[in-house]
C-alpha cells in the first residue's frame, strides 16, 4: 500500500468530525510540552487486563507525558453514555466508568 497516512486519517476523521471530538482533542492537545524527543508510550491489552490500573500505579512514567487513557476518552463521549443507559455495559468495564 503506497498511501499517505496523514490523507487517509484526515480523510476519515472529517467523516465524523464534531464539536464534541474537537473539544476532546484540544483537551489533550493543550496539557502537550514542547520537546526535542518526543516519545510515544502505548499500552495494549484485552478489556480488565489492567492497563490503566498499571498507568495509575506507575505514575513517575509518566510525569513528563500527555496520558490519553481510553477509558477518558469515552467518558467524554456524550453517545457513550446513552449507550450505556441504553444496552448496558459489558462486565469487564462494570465499575471502572462512571454511568452519567
Amino acid at each position: 500500500m503506497n498511501s499517505n497516512w496523514k490523507e487517509i486519517i484526515e480523510y476519515r476523521y472529517n467523516k465524523i468530525k464534531c464539536e464534541c471530538f474537537e473539544n476532546i482533542i484540544n483537551s489533550y492537545i493543550s496539557k502537550g510540552i514542547v520537546s526535542d524527543n518526543p516519545k510515544i508510550i502505548h499500552c495494549l491489552g484485552i478489556p480488565g487486563a489492567g492497563k490503566s490500573t498499571f498507568c495509575d500505579g506507575h505514575k513517575e512514567i509518566w510525569k513528563d507525558c500527555v496520558r490519553v487513557g481510553f477509558d477518558d476518552i469515552m467518558e467524554k463521549i456524550p453517545n457513550y453514555h446513552e449507550d450505556i443507559k441504553k444496552f448496558g455495559m459489558i462486565p469487564e468495564f462494570v465499575g471502572r466508568l462512571p454511568v452519567i
